[in-house]
């Protein structure tokens, strides 16, 4: 097999751990029993500390030092990371995987507008109907009239609560854009390996804040499932889909195309779709599904276009966005 058929599965992989994180989350903060949920910002914290404990033994086996730039970039970085995984999980309790996962994959299509304040060019028209078709879609999964209250997530009693959840995960997809941009300035000048560790670092003690400022630490910790599920769920989150994807998508992004992983990456929600299917029994409504599809549609359809007929316009294509080519989104 050729290093480059391996990339291909090896990022094909890591789109499936992605897609696993919005079940797994949503099992720990909004289990489907009565239980009561796990603290969403001490899951937080505990993710992104696992994920600096991996990449600080890598850098201690390297020898290598974090420089001061490492240090002040990645904090933003951290910041940005932490408010969009706070936006998302806390959504969680609320909304379904599916509805999260195809929320979270809009970022992609915000990035080219907010570029505009560092100075990029106004999107092309490939991007606007990009737009314009996850917009439709966005209102069809929001809206849908063939609704029924026995489709609605655990933890929303109403559509309204649901439709709480998902803003807060357009939140989420606001804070990855200007992640994915900040990346972008960020790491041609700063060695990548410090600042993803500074950036996980930061993102794990804000959470730890979050814990403590909304009192999570202060009472019994609830451990929906038992001890050993949680303990499982947390490793999982922090070792493989966050530093373990790291490391495999910086190896795989060597040896195969923006677009190419664009493609894979963008598989990314019809995974946590399927996986919220079999696992939570979420449904979507068959209005919703033509929604999701049309997300998807619209994130593709600027990916495509972008990297053949409007290459030459640096407002589209800010760091390869589908790929997030030096960073980590897991």
């Amino acid at each position: 097999m050729t290093p480059s058929r391996k990339a291909v599965w090896a990022l094909a992989a890591t789109t499936v751990l992605w897609g696993s994180t919005f079940v797994i989350v949503r099992e720990l903060v909004a289990p489907p029993s009565q239980g009561a949920p796990f603290p969403p910002h001490l899951l937080l914290a505990l993710r992104f500390a696992i994920a600096a404990a991996i990449l600080f033994g890598v850098l201690f086996v390297k020898k290598q030092r974090v420089s001061p730039q490492a240090w002040s970039r990645g904090a933003v970085l951290g910041a940005l990371v932490c408010g969009g995984f706070a936006f998302q999980t806390v959504g969680l309790q609320h909304t379904t995987s599916a509805h999260s996962a195809f929320i979270t994959n809009t970022s992609l299509l915000m990035i080219p507008f907010f570029g505009i304040a560092l100075g990029r060019r106004w999107p092309g028209a490939a991007t606007f109907l990009g737009l314009l078709f996850a917009l439709g879609g966005l209102w069809l999964l929001e809206f849908p009239f063939d609704l029924r209250a026995d489709l609605l997530p655990p933890g929303a009693a109403t559509q309204e609560a649901m439709i709480r959840g998902d803003l807060l995960t357009l939140g989420c997809a606001v804070c990855f854009a200007f992640q994915i941009l900040a990346t972008e300035s960020f790491s041609p000048k700063t060695d990548l390996l410090s600042l993803v560790f500074v950036q996980f670092l930061t993102s794990a003690a804000i959470g730890t804040g979050l814990s403590l400022g909304f009192g999570e630490l202060s009472q019994e910790i609830p451990l929906p499932g038992g001890a050993a599920a949680v303990m499982s769920g947390v490793v999982y989150l922090g070792a493989i889909c966050t530093a373990g994807c790291l490391l495999v998508q910086a190896w795989a992004q060597r040896y195969t195309s923006a677009t190419r992983a664009a493609m894979i990456f963008a598989l990314e929600p019809i995974v946590a779709t399927a996986l919220a299917y079999f696992v939570l029994n979420e449904r979507l409504t068959a209005v919703q599904i033509v929604g999701a599809l049309l997300v998807l549609f619209g994130i593709l359809a600027t990916e495509i276009l972008a990297s053949r007929g409007t290459a030459h316009d640096d407002s589209m294509r800010p760091l390869a966005p589908a790929v997030y080519d030096e960073e980590i989104r897991a």
